[in-house]
């Protein structure tokens, strides 16, 4: 005889099915997006602070190379998690190609922004305030005399030599070069860029590096000179991105495919 109650569902089997998709749910939240983008600020957070503190008393050659073994460090430690980024318009870059979505892309711009902020306020945290105000929080400017297209062009070309270094350096060919050469490549690019650029634009190529800082001076009110010409750190940089991205795809793509690094 069959009971009057086997035709009704399981409750214990569909309670058990929603837990565990609830926790897979919250699994790949965690997974995709939580770590990633806590990393992403930790990453420019250092690099922000570790690449600002050298201004002090430090000629252009010693600055170029901290910052291009403070981008190799951090590249190396942080990009098993999030592909460490650390820079708006290589997120720019990587979601042009295909290789982030587009809800990761948005997280990751706004960690960096976030990032770039506390990294200025660690500054703060280890200088003396005559020292701080001096640095600007470290707030970016064009040197003396340096117009705006001629600051636009630096920052535009440098980021397209940077932004190209970056996809062809992490390109997945096996054999080609050991994994810690690409952050080395991207190391070296930076020191580049640094001293090509430090009579001109400073340089920045990365939007986090130029408007965290910005914010912090506004916080502490060191004027608003450090917003004047605080667009052509966008402008310049984004520029740079599409024209580097528009040349990795017509000279790789055809034949490679895209860089994977998230």
């Amino acid at each position: 005889m069959s009971s009057k109650y086997e035709n009704f569902p399981d409750h214990d089997s569909s309670g058990r099915n929603t837990f565990n998709m609830i926790v897979r749910d919250r699994r790949m939240i965690f997974q995709d997006f939580i770590r990633p983008c806590f990393a992403e600020l930790m990453a420019t957070a250092l690099f922000v602070f570790l690449g600002t503190m050298p201004v002090l008393g430090m000629s252009v050659n010693r600055v170029a190379i901290a910052n291009g073994m403070t981008i190799t460090m951090v590249v190396i430690a942080f990009s098993p998690v999030s592909g460490c980024h650390i820079n708006p318009v290589v997120t720019l870059a990587l979601y042009l190609c295909g290789e982030i979505p587009t809800i990761r892309a948005l997280c990751y711009v706004l960690t960096q922004l976030l990032g770039g902020m506390l990294g200025s306020m660690l500054l703060r945290s280890f200088l003396t305030e005559e020292l701080f105000t001096l640095l600007k929080a470290g707030s970016q400017n064009f040197a003396p005399g340096v117009t705006v297209p001629q600051a636009f062009l630096c920052e535009t070309t440098l980021t397209f030599m940077l932004i190209y270094v970056i996809l062809t350096a992490l390109m997945p060919e096996p054999g080609r070069h050991p994994l810690f050469l690409g952050p080395i490549c991207i190391g070296f690019a930076v020191v580049i860029a640094v001293l090509a650029g430090s009579h001109v634009s400073g340089p920045s190529l990365n939007p986090a590096r130029s408007f965290g800082p910005a914010v912090i001076a506004s916080f502490y009110n060191m004027g608003s000179e450090v917003w004047d010409n605080h667009y052509v750190y966008w402008v310049g940089p984004i520029s740079g991105t599409l024209l580097a991205t528009l040349f990795f795809r017509l000279v790789y793509m055809s034949i490679h495919s895209c860089v994977s690094v998230v």
